[in-house]
């Protein structure tokens, strides 16, 4: 019986066919253990779990996942349906558009539009994809919209969305329920639904500034290194303070509106350079919990979500960016091919369904190399890219609107790279310098914050700006809480009327 399928090529095209072979059979044989599945022209047995998952779990993208989420719920691969409902939640917009979403029954159409399932999509765009899925079949689906309907938080749906529903949609003005529906749901005559998420800023700080003059070894443990920003309040509300507080050289990145903490120092112990420690903090547990270290030590390195897995980049001692992948269903750590050539100040981040790595040699300071990572062939790749900026120091980059941004430690400038046409342009430049710091796309919108030193007295100010792509324009969002030395920033949603309690003041430097 094969059970290590790594000497199986998944790449070749030749085997593409064979693969589907074998997993044709494992549907028409559902009861079958293993399966013999052809590849290369070999009758090979395989363990269905191994194979069957690994290779699904590498063909997700929004043409197939909800096929592949039933697929694994048939054959009782619960691991594949995990990643398959987490690329919904990262990908909704883009699977809505698919014919497959088109197809879903009623019940399964229920399941994708839960509120639990897609808490990272605005509100609108489960509005649009609920019509498009009744559009495809009107004389069938018509009659179950105002139920539907229920499923959606119409209150959050924009108002000029919703009249413009209410004055031109054929299938509201069609139905009296469903136009007695959007109107009051959206003046809040409706019930709403048990949680009313927000999407906000969150931000786990490491040292800060007002610890490093204490010059105390162990700092007070009550430092409020966690908080959470409200944009549309403009408030900043304390979480659960990170347990390994006095930290830096750590990574932030968040999946399954969790948030998880990975490397960086030892924090208080001051023994160890770099360390293997990674925590998770689920919104829905608000507490935070030690999961699987990983399997190499890594500081000022880099984190990123993909494909329901956690990515983390380099960090590392040798001369190579060595990858590895979470897995939170699983709770274990894979390593992952390295990138192709060796970057020491980089940035990372996921963009239409790839791993993207922009950094250069700090000792060389050569130009940026711009890398990719495939998760379907797990293989990393060079772009040559026209105007790729030259050397930034400890760049910044984010995904927004299927863009990457880019900014450096030691610029105002920004960047845009355009993964479809493959060029580099020129945004509106930053209103400050910004160190040690995070850019996060929240909502439409980019957030860059971090340190800067100031003034001749050598004033230090943590600050947040926020740029509108719509407008090309940054504007300030005042200080952060605390004045860290060193943060990391994400994005989660949750329930701001459960978190009322102010931060408390810090005095300004």
């Amino acid at each position: 019986m094969v059970r290590n399928v790594d000497d199986l090529d998944f790449h070749l095209p030749s085997h593409a066919q064979d693969m589907l072979d074998g997993l044709q059979r494992l549907r028409s044989q559902p009861k079958l253990a293993d399966v013999t599945l052809l590849v290369g022209g070999r009758e090979l047995p395989c363990h269905r779990g191994l194979v069957c998952g690994r290779y699904l779990q590498q063909q997700l993208d929004a043409t197939n996942c909800l096929g592949i989420c039933e697929f694994g719920e048939q054959q009782g691969l619960l691991g594949v349906v995990a990643k398959a409902w987490a690329f919904l939640r990262e990908n909704f917009e883009a699977v809505a558009q698919e014919d497959e979403f088109l197809q879903l029954s009623q019940d399964r159409l229920a399941t994708c539009l839960a509120s639990d399932l897609l808490q990272v999509q605005p509100e609108q765009s489960r509005l649009e994809a609920l019509l498009r899925w009744v559009r495809h079949d009107p004389q069938a689906r018509a009659a179950h919209l105002p139920e539907l309907l229920s499923l959606v938080r119409l209150d959050a749906v924009p108002r000029p969305c919703v009249q413009q529903l209410l004055a031109t949609e054929p299938l509201i003005l069609e139905s009296e329920a469903c136009q007695a529906a959007l109107s009051q749901g959206h003046d809040g005559a409706l019930p709403a639904l048990p949680q009313q998420l927000e999407e906000v800023l969150v931000v786990v700080g490491g040292r800060a500034l007002e610890e490093a003059e204490e010059g105390a070894e162990e700092p007070a443990p009550h430092l409020e290194n966690f908080a959470f920003y409200n944009t549309k309040a403009k408030r900043w509300t304390p979480l659960p303070d990170f347990p390994d507080f006095h930290k830096w050289g750590f990574s932030l990145a968040a999946l399954n509106n969790s948030v998880y903490v990975t490397g960086g120092s030892r924090g208080t112990k001051t023994d160890t350079w770099s360390t293997t420690q990674a925590w998770c903090f689920p919104m829905k547990e608000a507490a935070w919990r030690p999961v699987a270290p990983m399997l190499k030590a890594r500081t000022n390195h880099a984190s990123s979500a993909l494909n329901g897995e956690i990515y983390v980049i380099g960090g590392t001692t040798l001369d190579i960016v060595e990858v590895e992948s979470y897995d939170p269903y699983t709770d274990t750590w894979t390593p992952v091919s390295p990138a192709l050539k060796y970057v020491s100040n980089f940035s990372a981040a996921s963009c239409q369904g790839r791993l993207y790595l922009v950094g250069s040699s700090a000792c060389k300071y050569n130009a940026l190399a711009l890398q990719c990572y495939n998760p379907v062939t797990e293989a990393w790749s060079m772009i040559a890219s026209p105007f790729l900026p030259k050397y930034l120091s400890s760049p910044r980059c984010a995904a927004l609107q299927g863009a990457l941004y880019l900014v450096g430690d030691n610029t105002k400038k920004v960047y845009v790279y355009d993964p479809g046409a493959n060029l580099w342009q020129k945004v509106q430049s930053l209103h400050s310098l910004h160190e040690n710091g995070a850019l996060v796309p929240l909502g439409d919108a980019l957030y860059l914050t971090g340190g800067r030193w100031q003034g001749m007295d050598g004033d230090y100010h943590v600050e947040m700006e926020a740029y509108d792509p719509r407008r090309d324009a940054w504007v300030r969002h005042g200080a952060l809480p605390r004045l860290w030395l060193y943060h990391c920033a994400s994005t989660v949603f949750l329930d701001v009327s459960k978190w009322t309690q102010p931060f408390s003041p810090v005095q300004e430097h």
